[in-house]
């Protein structure tokens, strides 16, 4: 029986080493370090055929991992729909108003949907494939994400998206309603820029 026969000392050596690099490898593969975001920036941009707003997001929280060649082995990103803001206004009461009416039932509703969330999937030729979740709906989704620094010092995750709001159901003067004025549409296309400087 050849599964009887004793192994000679050169053979169980080879074997021995075999087994050791698959297990090293397999560790390599799998080893990543969690992250936690230490600065960010988060700005939204909206428009019309006039003018455009920004502003500002905050994360509520996170869980990042990221190996040391700089692949993101996971990242969940919630955001404090509260935290939304208005930049390129002065202090004041138009802005405070429209920033009261992107919290409201036309636009995020906070109130009834007070994060928002990314959750990844994959990360695979420079994009992060995943779940986006907005007002309630979720999305198939894709960001790119470029990837700056290293293991040690922290890495710096930059990326800028568009989504089609309607998609979200946030239907506000679209230019999918016909009643709507044309200098009283406002884009569903809005644009989201981030940075996210994380460290160990």
């Amino acid at each position: 029986n050849i599964m009887s026969l004793p192994l000679s000392p050169s053979s169980f050596l080879k074997r021995s080493v075999t087994v050791l690099a698959i297990f090293v490898g397999l560790a390599g593969a799998t080893m990543a370090k969690e992250y936690k975001i230490t600065d960010q920036t988060i700005r939204w941009t909206g428009s019309t055929p006039v003018k455009f707003h920004t502003g500002l997001l905050t994360p509520k929280s996170s869980a990042i991992k990221i190996s040391e060649e700089g692949k993101i082995e996971h990242l969940e990103v919630i955001l404090d729909m509260d935290s939304i803001n208005v930049t390129d206004m002065n202090e004041g009461r138009m802005r405070t108003k429209l920033t009261g009416h992107l919290k409201n039932e036309d636009f995020f509703h906070v109130g009834a949907h007070p994060t928002a969330k990314f959750t990844m999937d994959r990360h695979e030729a420079g994009m992060l494939k995943g779940l986006l979740q907005i007002r309630g709906v979720r999305m198939d989704f894709s960001i790119p994400v470029e990837m700056k620094g290293d293991a040690m010092k922290g890495w710096t995750l930059v990326g800028s998206f568009v989504f089609d709001r309607q998609e979200f159901d946030i239907n506000y003067q679209s230019g999918g309603l016909l009643s709507v004025a044309k200098d009283k549409l406002i884009d569903d296309d809005i644009k989201v820029d981030v940075s996210l400087q994380v460290a160990p």
